[in-house]
């Protein structure tokens, strides 16, 4: 039995393990050049403190705009250099579609915090297999998300690989279509208005 603790990806005996997740790898843009344009140890701290600020601004606001949604208790959330990788098991929603506008959600609330923050982001959603704990973050939608990042992104803007736009087209399509099919509900006729 796979399952999260505490956003880690783990088995029952605390064994890392991987899952079939949506996955959005971020690359906070600038970072290096932060770290290496100040003049002395006062300015680098400056510095840091202005990114750790706009990243727990970000973080908490991402986690407040989502609110009560069941889906925060389970997703997987790990800071590496200046980069993040956020990711939801498609076992954790009835459609993989849900987890996706999840994801969605969260980079959105993400980005538009760390640009309010002075800070941009350059980065990509995938779908894959992947495993995340405190010691290890692996799997194949790891690097499809950052091949994407580095590689098509290119500029501030958080790419969504077609699969995931394909199967979230098809759920809206199926929606309207059960919508269009579904029997009119009675509706009670007009009372006239005898006042």
């Amino acid at each position: 039995l796979k399952m999260l603790k505490n956003g880690s990806y783990v088995d029952a005996a605390g064994r890392p393990c991987i899952l079939e997740s949506v996955v959005a790898f971020l690359d906070l843009l600038g970072f290096s050049q932060a770290s290496t344009a100040t003049a002395n140890s006062q300015e680098s701290q400056q510095t840091l403190d202005r990114i750790v600020a706009a990243i727990q601004d970000s973080r908490e606001f991402t986690r407040q705009s989502i609110g009560d949604d069941a889906n925060v208790a389970a997703w997987g959330l790990k800071f590496f250099s200046d980069n993040l990788v956020l990711a939801l098991p498609l076992e954790q929603a009835d459609h993989p579609a849900s987890v996706i506008r999840f994801i969605i959600r969260c980079v959105q609330n993400y980005q538009l915090r760390m640009a309010l923050n002075g800070l941009f982001l350059r980065g990509a959603l995938t779908m894959g297999a992947i495993c995340l704990t405190d010691e290890i973050i692996f799997g194949p939608a790891l690097v499809e998300g950052y091949r994407l990042e580095s590689k098509v992104s290119i500029v501030p803007r958080v790419m969504v690989e077609q699969p995931l736009l394909d199967m979230l087209k098809h759920t809206q399509q199926r929606t309207k279509t059960e919508a269009a099919e579904a029997p009119e509900e009675p509706t009670e006729p007009e009372r006239p208005d005898f006042s």
